[in-house]
């Protein structure tokens, strides 16, 4: 038996590559630190190990506060560990380096007041050092937590997308039962019987098919929905031959969108409660005079009993559009209708 294999990615690579990328970054920074003016030391060994406390504090600030209570949603103990560990490298480094640079302070100038002086540069060290680390852990904080930011949302679009294809095979799994494989062999059992009404049932297969595609779409064009609505009138017409049926619609359709099949509980309902015959009068009509801002869709019939029929609240088709209207557009849409002299009405209006 074959079967689909995943293979995992070779992380690796990546590692060596940000590592080479972080040996990079310290080399640049201890190239400015070289460069630096405003403190001296009286011998290299102070230089070189003041400039491994940061990171050393860097990256204890990684593997304790960002790796095991950040990651672990503990933010309160991340952020009190992340400023604990950003004044520990600090005290540590000022206590270190504080000697040596006072150091230089001659003691026997007496146009120099020792003690001021050296209140002076004890200030000036403390906060250059403070600014400089809190500046380093800074810009390290927010690009780990830009990087885990990044990191989440590719997550989620990757769970997102997941869903999507989920919902999409499932969809095409549905059509294939549904409609090519149950419906299709039953189909052409009824071909063989009844040639000669295969292609009105075909239409109807058809737009069976069209409806279910595109039923669970949120919006689509507008012109798509007048081409459907054009096509299921024209399928009842060819049913009810002898009703005065007319389909108006303006060659100019405007290039907004709407929520799908929004017209069909409307069209079918002309047919299913509407007087068919010589005497029916049915109307589908777009308007788009007052587009863009809103569109309007009228639906006119006779009705044989005006005290009954269109009830909005007892027609489910009538009843699950309004809901769907309301959910979308609120106060930008409405469906109402009116009966005088036996015909009915209905108005749907949006506002795309």
């Amino acid at each position: 038996m074959n079967s689909l294999k995943t293979f995992p990615k070779d992380g690796n690579k990546s590692k060596a590559f940000w590592i080479i990328i972080q040996i990079v970054a310290w080399l640049c920074f201890y190239a400015i630190w070289r460069l630096s003016t405003w403190r001296y030391f009286s011998d290299p060994q102070h230089e070189r190990y003041s400039f491994f406390l940061i990171p050393f504090g860097v990256y204890l600030f990684y593997f304790l506060a960002f790796k095991s209570f950040y990651r672990k949603g503990k933010i309160k103990a991340f952020l009190c560990s992340s400023i604990l560990i950003c004044i520990l490298i600090i005290c540590m480094e000022y206590f270190y380096v504080i000697d040596t640079i006072i150091g230089h302070i001659p003691t026997d100038n007496p146009g120099i007041d020792y003690q001021e002086s050296k209140q002076y540069m004890q200030k000036e060290t403390l906060i250059a050092i403070s600014l400089r680390d809190f500046a380093l852990f800074a810009i390290v904080g927010f690009g780990l937590l830009y990087k885990d930011a990044f990191q989440y949302n590719k997550l989620l679009q990757n769970q997102v997308n997941h869903l999507k294809e989920k919902e999409r095979l499932q969809k095409e799994i549905q059509n294939y039962r549904s409609h090519c494989h149950f419906t299709q062999d039953m189909l052409r059992v009824y071909q063989k019987d009844h040639p000669d009404s295969w292609h009105d049932l075909q239409e109807y297969m058809d737009l069976y098919q069209y409806s279910y595609e595109h039923n669970s779409c949120v919006i689509y064009a507008l012109d798509k929905e007048v081409a459907f609505a054009r096509r299921l009138t024209a399928f009842y017409q060819k049913h009810f031959p002898d009703t005065p049926i007319s389909f108006i619609c303006p060659q100019k359709i405007p290039p907004v969108y709407i929520p799908p099949l929004i017209t069909e509980p409307l069209i079918s309902n002309l047919f299913k409660h509407g007087i068919t015959g010589p005497q029916g009068k049915m109307s589908v009509e777009f308007d788009f005079s007052k587009s863009p801002e809103w569109i309007q869709i009228r639906f006119r019939n006779k009705v044989s009993n005006p005290t009954t029929v269109f009830n909005i609240h007892g027609s489910n088709g009538l009843s699950f559009l309004a809901k769907k209207l309301a959910l979308i557009y609120r106060e930008e849409a409405s469906l109402k209708y009116d009966i005088q002299d036996q015909t009915c009405t209905f108005i749907l209006s949006i506002r795309p």
